[in-house]
């Protein structure tokens, strides 16, 4: 009788053990996955916040070099072309700025003052006009381009605000005081997608207090035009630093190819695939008065070494192992002594 009983809690404390040791495996495997996650969750939230920190700082620098520039050109009365020249190549401001395809000078031409700014500007360009041909009341004219390319060229003497789209972007950048960019441009040289900023130039000494004062003394705009796809790789180098993360910028909230102007990797679509939670955000990038839209989403194989990808499952069968090979061997020592 007493053997019996001594049988019976034998057993059902084995089997109490291998309850606890199912329950403690899965418990651990739960733990350790949960902190897989976290760690793909934190490692992308690191890579997310250095994408959009290294865009935006060497956006920022491009922009601080046009804005050296337009400081240049606002403390003369009038630059001339060689002088325009001189500065962009003391500074090197193509050489260094890789992903800069041109920098024009825009001057405000008022139509009573028009046959005379094309007289004096064909003194450098003996074939300079203003076009389209149109009859208003001010016109905003590519006065100077740099480099002097024989596709550049082609854009001396284009009056920006013909335009709807830079129409806008100069009067946001007129009355703003601030860089505005024209959104998506299709660059005639590449035929590919790119992107430029209006940066305002005032006429030197005048006041500048509101948006009235900023309209009535504007004297031009730097007008640097960028190259997509090679101005977002120069803010990351050489070398892919994103390589298993992709990132679309948009202009707009229009998630379409219309509006997009630079893709990490076009063979990922962001906006069509689905995403895993946490492994994807959408953001605002502010450049300037500018702001566009970041998509940012992982792909395949993100975040974790092999043996850390592998450490939940090597958790769960080493514990469901070790719980059955005790059961198996209790409950054979049970059988051995009914």
């Amino acid at each position: 009788m007493l053997s019996t009983v001594l049988h019976s809690r034998f057993l059902i404390t084995t089997l109490v053990v291998f309850i606890i040791l199912l329950i403690s495996t899965i418990f651990t495997w739960k733990i350790t996955s949960d902190l897989a996650e976290q760690e793909s969750k934190n490692r992308f939230y690191q890579d997310s916040l250095k994408i959009q920190s290294l865009i935006q700082v060497k956006l920022k620098l491009y922009i601080l070099g046009a804005e050296g520039l337009a400081g240049f050109v606002e403390e003369s009365d009038n630059v001339s072309r060689d002088e325009w020249s001189a500065y962009i190549k003391k500074v090197n401001l193509i050489k260094d700025y890789p992903g800069l395809a041109s920098i024009s000078y825009i001057e405000k031409v008022e139509n009573k003052d028009k046959l005379i700014f094309v007289e004096k500007v064909r003194k450098d360009y003996p074939d300079f006009n203003i076009y389209p041909q149109t009859n208003k009341e001010e016109y905003f004219v590519v006065k100077y381009i740099e480099p002097l390319l024989v596709d550049n060229e082609e854009a001396l003497g284009f009056d920006v605000s013909s335009e709807t789209k830079r129409l806008k972007a100069i009067e946001i950048a007129r009355d703003s005081g601030k860089a505005s960019s024209t959104g998506k441009i299709i660059l005639a040289s590449t035929n590919t997608p790119g992107f430029s900023f209006l940066i305002p130039v005032y006429k030197n000494g005048t006041d500048l207090n509101n948006p009235n004062e900023r309209k009535a003394n504007i004297k031009g705009f730097v007008y640097p035009v960028f190259r997509g796809d090679a101005i977002f790789k120069a803010a990351y180098g050489e070398i892919d630093l994103f390589p298993e993360v992709d990132f679309e910028i948009y202009e707009s909230e229009n998630l379409s190819g219309d509006s997009l102007l630079y893709d990490h990797d076009p063979s990922y679509k962001i906006s069509q695939t689905q995403t895993k939670p946490g492994l994807y955000t959408k953001e605002a990038l502010s450049i300037d008065s500018q702001s566009w839209v970041i998509l940012i989403a992982v792909k395949e194989g993100f975040g974790l070494t092999k043996s850390q990808q592998l450490l939940p499952t090597t958790v769960l069968v080493a514990g469901l192992s070790f719980s059955f090979i005790f059961l198996g061997l209790f409950l054979r020592r049970f059988k051995q002594n009914p």
